[in-house]
């Protein structure tokens, strides 16, 4: 029997398996404790050591602004694929404005799309207007020349946003040369006129041979008392080829020599679009 005050067997015990359980649980706690230090302490070592899987936290500005600007590339690509008509509508934007002096969708589109590859973003729109002091078919340097500023001075009086600091303004006129005895070309002129900048630029098209006997054709319609005939002839190559291919007027160039207008006109545009950029820079250079 045991007295009262006096701890049994069974109490030192249990005390001693409590003192000792409590004991390893510090024990394990603390194990733990130095484990997840080790292994914070190594993991940072393997952060430094090896930057092939982390590194790209490091300086992440550039390698994000990579990845958000691929992503967004990408997207606008799914769009266009699925919305073609979408591209015009992602790449107008920006402070470039530049207005074509026409609304021909051939001479419009060459433009727009060179303006677009050259710059990224670009508005870039048509406004219709025709020459008064310059033959229907301008034949010569001087009278395509003509035929393209008359053009530009026409929009920068009547169209109110060619008014505007930053406006580029650009025409497109194609006239016949003769380069040789009976040997006649058609070409395309272009000029850009940016007055803010004070930049005029002017580009032509590769060539395309016009057989004489249209050439021929033309003189004959130009009447002696045409009042333009000093720059060129009263109908335009476009109708005469057509007519005589059974075409239509603006086909003539790639039923004629295998190569459409609108390819003759984007490799031109693309060379007035890059000398404009190049102009750009050299005027901030100058700076």
């Amino acid at each position: 029997m045991t007295s009262i005050g006096q701890p049994s067997a069974h109490s030192r015990e249990s005390s001693e398996f409590e003192f000792v359980s409590g004991g390893e649980k510090e024990a394990t706690k603390k194990n733990k404790a130095e484990s997840i230090t080790t292994l914070a302490l190594a993991t940072s070592e393997n952060i430094e050591e090896d930057p092939g899987l982390f590194g790209w936290v490091k300086g992440g500005g550039d390698l994000l602004s990579k990845v958000a600007e691929r992503t967004k590339s990408s997207v606008e690509s799914v769009i266009m694929v699925l919305d073609p008509q979408m591209k015009d509508y992602i790449h107008s934007s920006g402070s470039l404005r530049v207005i074509v002096a026409s609304d021909n969708e051939a001479k419009v589109t060459a433009i727009k799309n060179a303006f677009h590859e050259t710059f990224g973003l670009a508005t870039v729109y048509g406004v219709n207007c025709q020459p008064k002091n310059v033959a229907k078919q301008p034949v010569g340097f001087a009278a395509a020349r003509q035929a393209s500023n008359e053009r530009i001075q026409i929009i920068r009086y009547d169209h109110p946003e060619a008014k505007e600091p930053g406006s580029v303004l650009v025409a497109i006129d194609n006239f016949l040369l003769e380069v040789g005895d009976d040997e006649w070309v058609d070409q395309g002129c272009l000029i850009l006129s940016d007055i803010s900048r004070h930049i005029h630029l002017c580009c032509y098209t590769q060539p395309t041979p016009v057989p004489f006997s249209v050439i021929q054709e033309l003189q004959k319609a130009t009447d002696e008392n045409y009042p333009l005939s000093w720059s060129g002839f009263s109908t335009t190559i476009g109708s005469a080829m057509g007519e005589k291919l059974s075409i239509h007027p603006s086909k003539w160039h790639e039923a004629q020599a295998g190569i459409p207008r609108s390819d003759l006109l984007k490799m031109a545009a693309k060379t007035l679009a890059h000398s404009y950029k190049l102009e750009m820079k050299s005027k901030v250079n100058d700076v």
